[in-house]
């Protein structure tokens, strides 16, 4: 194993087994890249995918109400079409996955965990929002 460079990841200590990244990604299916999940892998994906769905439906009010209610993410803009949310978070949701797939366990785990953070601190000021 080697160790990322100090600063990579802010001074983090983290190793990077590289077998991890193979140099023809492509001919490799999702399934086999996807086996090395360990059961926390899939309960923080499933929980950010949750958190994801919670906060979709929160925003799907924003269109139907735009007099009441505004979108915070710049990328969406603060009156955002359904077809756009809905766009949004389908990619969303497939890319963090495919992201969360292709990264070796230890930076799976502080990119999912981060991500988690990030949703459930969307979510929770939506609901303060109402």
């Amino acid at each position: 194993m080697d160790e990322l460079p100090t600063g990579a990841l802010e001074g983090l200590p983290v190793k990077i087994d590289k077998s991890y990244f193979p140099e023809d990604k492509k001919s490799r299916s999702l399934l086999e890249i996807h086996n090395d999940w360990s059961s926390g892998d899939k309960n923080r994906e499933l929980a950010y995918l949750i958190l994801q769905g919670m906060d979709y439906a929160q925003s799907r009010d924003i269109p139907q109400h735009p007099e009441k209610f505004s979108e915070g993410n710049p990328i969406l803009g603060p009156h955002p079409s359904m077809g756009k949310l809905n766009n949004y978070t389908a990619l969303t949701m497939l890319g963090h996955l495919m992201l969360a797939n292709y990264l070796p366990p230890d930076i799976r785990r502080l990119f999912q965990s981060g991500s988690l953070g990030l949703e459930a601190f969307t979510v929770a000021n939506n609901k303060k929002v109402r």
